[in-house]
């Protein structure tokens, strides 16, 4: 018989009788997960737990929603987790039936995720067949420090997702000063980048601007934020580093555009005093007991001869400490629940 793949907002029928509803976790993170099913009142669902990973769903008079959160007292699932479910009919297992597969849903960071509603059909000639639709898409794919970035920003946040009502714009300025092609070099920019990546990825809309402080001023209109780091590494690569650069000037014309403007840079900027009350900043330093600053991050540059990023990657406390530092503002705002 045959196997339906959903995701999105796409749906699929399977006949009107008991479901079976199983999970298998994947990634490089094998972590456990628990399957819940909630009526739209937030009720429990009359539903069997045959395993943490399995459930038995009898009847469908109403709605049910099935839900996926870290087993164990976990509160997040970890990084690299990918679930994957199945919803068939409970049949015996001689007996070939149609089943539902929803593609598979990274989770990393997730305290919990609905993964799809179980309904009856309403429609003209489905009034007989029950209706699986999913509830989840496909994560932004992210670098890995980047998702790292994502996950932290996550925990502090203490959310999954934020509603697009309460999204906001995001923008990134980078001093593109003679002083900065040695951070560039050894990738901490391209670490900064990603970091700002993994938190926009969380709070911020789908359009990104991106400003170089370089001699013309180069703006990037970003229409995905995974693309500010390869972009502005392009962009800088084209127009170089030197004198000219206005600091102030570039993050005036991020920050009247943003709700959250970061700017990378490595040595204090005088900024105008309309624009520095909203910008956090990502500085550098060798000292590797300072990791914050009073308006932003600082990052500890990587022992010698080892790359920026995999430094970080192998030391996420970094990164976490990092965007801490950095979504400060936005805790005390409340973004989530405002």
């Amino acid at each position: 018989m045959g196997t339906y793949v959903i995701d999105g907002r796409q749906s699929a029928s399977l006949p009107r009788q008991a479901l079976v509803v199983t999970l298998a976790v994947g990634g490089r993170q094998r972590s456990g997960a628990r399957l819940i099913a909630v009526l739209d009142s937030g009720a429990e669902a009359p539903v069997h737990a045959h395993s943490a990973e399995m459930l038995i769903v009898p009847r469908v008079d109403e709605p049910i929603t099935i839900v996926a959160v870290p087993d164990g007292r976990r509160k997040h699932f970890e990084e690299n987790v990918v679930l994957h479910l199945t919803v068939r009919p409970d049949s015996p297992p001689q007996v070939e039936v149609d089943s539902i597969r929803l593609a598979g849903q990274t989770v990393s960071g997730r305290s919990s995720i609905a993964l799809v509603k179980i309904d009856v059909g309403s429609e003209p000639g489905f009034g007989d067949q029950l209706i699986v639709r999913s509830l989840a898409g496909p994560e932004l794919a992210l670098s890995p420090l980047a998702d790292r970035a994502r996950v932290a920003c996550r925990g502090i946040l203490g959310v999954d997702t934020i509603p697009p009502s309460k999204l906001i714009n995001c923008s990134a300025v980078i001093d593109c000063s003679a002083s900065m092609a040695g951070l560039f070099l050894d990738g901490l920019v391209g670490v900064a980048s990603d970091i700002v990546t993994g938190v926009a990825a969380v709070v911020g809309t789908e359009n990104f601007l991106a400003v170089l402080a370089d001699a013309e001023m180069t703006t990037l209109k970003l229409d995905q934020v995974p693309e500010l780091t390869p972009r502005v590494q392009e962009a800088v690569e084209r127009s170089g580093f030197g004198v000219g650069a206005d600091v102030s000037a570039a993050v005036d014309s991020a920050a009247a555009v943003s709700d959250f403007t970061v700017l990378i840079s490595d040595v204090p900027a005088q900024l105008s005093r309309s624009s520095a009350s909203g910008v956090q900043w990502i500085t550098f330093s060798e000292d590797t007991h300072q990791t914050s600053r009073s308006n932003g991050a600082v990052l500890v540059q990587p022992p010698l001869g080892m790359p920026a990023g995999e430094y970080y990657l192998s030391n996420p406390q970094l990164i976490e400490q990092a965007v801490s530092a950095l979504v400060a503002p936005l805790v005390s705002r409340s973004i989530a629940n405002e």
